[in-house]
């Protein structure tokens, strides 16, 4: 039986680096007895596995993002898999998408991947998952997708609104190991992008690295002095929905809490850092957004009036001083060189 390898993600782990690294030496590495195959890696996605984790995960709720476009069913795709893995003498291959997290995360996660474990039947498989810091996961992927041509609120209602499960990350462990056998599901602690994260993903596969040169760094978070500026300005002209926190300060702290108690689970498998996130955090990170954008262009004052709302139900005073200085510096930019897009 065929040893494969379910490299998971999770987003924001240095997943694109590594699978460009491992799509433009998978020569290199089939001589290692390592196979990646070409299989699920389509135009939309040449070095990623995503064309068998998105149209399953489809089947199950998810929406395919934009960027991928169409390709091959599910069953065209795992069959091309089968066919490619039959037909190769290597022990063992390696699949990688960081959307095969989708599946754990659905409205029927169970369901969803026992549906990918009958899939993947006539193999042994062993799934690696990275796990990141929860305050760090979140303000990198809010970074991520404020990049996008959808339209993104503000930093503290996104982090209201996000899936705790996708933060916290031990249900989506849980998950996997329920289907495949906690002895199967490997964690690793993602602790920055470089020449480790080669060596390390390769080395859970038990195969030695096949280059020294070191993976490209790919999908690079924007800097925080241009992002809150560049997500306001693909805004519709009148749009209090993306520009006005609703979000209070009971609903994040309850957020809050079911992250962190989740992610606390994972000290139980892996010694991981501890989490950073909590109200002062948020506010912390929401100011630094805030303030270079102000000093470019007039932001809406109804979100002045809702930091200095927070800031009354504040109890901390660290967070009261830092909500009302969010305030200060929207009231200030009112006198900024007026841009398209903010009303």
């Amino acid at each position: 039986m065929k040893k494969l390898y379910l490299h998971i993600g999770h987003y924001k782990t240095g997943t694109s680096a590594f699978q460009s690294y491992c799509a433009d030496n998978a020569a290199g590495l089939a001589r290692r007895g390592l196979l990646y195959p070409k299989a699920g890696r389509g135009v939309s996605a040449p070095t990623s596995h995503a064309g068998l984790a998105i149209p399953l995960a489809a089947e199950h709720g998810f929406h395919p993002p934009r960027w991928f476009g169409t390709g091959p069913s599910t069953d065209e795709a795992f069959g091309a898999l089968h066919a490619e893995l039959g037909s190769k003498r290597q022990r063992k291959a390696l699949i990688s998408s960081e959307e095969f997290v989708q599946l754990a995360l659905c409205e029927d996660p169970d369901l969803a991947l026992a549906a990918l474990r009958r899939r993947l039947e006539p193999y042994s498989v062993k799934v690696i998952f990275t796990v990141r810091e929860p305050l760090a996961l979140l303000t990198s992927w809010y970074a991520q997708v404020s990049r996008g041509a959808t339209p993104r609120g503000t930093f503290l209602d996104f982090a209201a609104t996000m899936n705790p499960d996708f933060l916290s990350q031990d249900p989506i462990r849980a998950r996997f190991a329920r289907t495949f056998g906690a002895g199967h599901v490997r964690l690793l602690r993602y602790a920055g992008q470089g020449p480790w994260l080669k060596r390390r993903m390769l080395w859970s596969t038990r195969t030695v690295p096949y280059s020294r040169a070191h993976p490209p760094i790919a999908n690079v978070t924007p800097g925080l002095d241009t992002l809150e500026e560049e997500r306001l300005g693909k805004l519709p002209p009148d749009a209090a929905a993306f520009t006005v926190t609703r979000a209070t300060l009971e609903t994040l702290q309850a957020q809050i809490d079911r992250i962190n108690a989740g992610y606390a689970k994972l000290t139980r498998h892996l010694t991981t850092d501890p989490s950073a996130l909590s109200l002062v955090a948020l506010a912390r990170h929401y100011h630094d957004l805030i303030a270079p954008a102000a000093d470019r262009m007039p932001l809406d004052p109804r979100e002045a009036v809702a930091m200095r709302d927070l800031a009354q139900d504040a109890g901390d005073g660290a967070l009261r001083d830092t909500l009302l200085r969010i305030a200060g510096h929207i009231e200030r930019s009112q006198s900024a060189t007026p841009q398209r897009g903010i009303a």
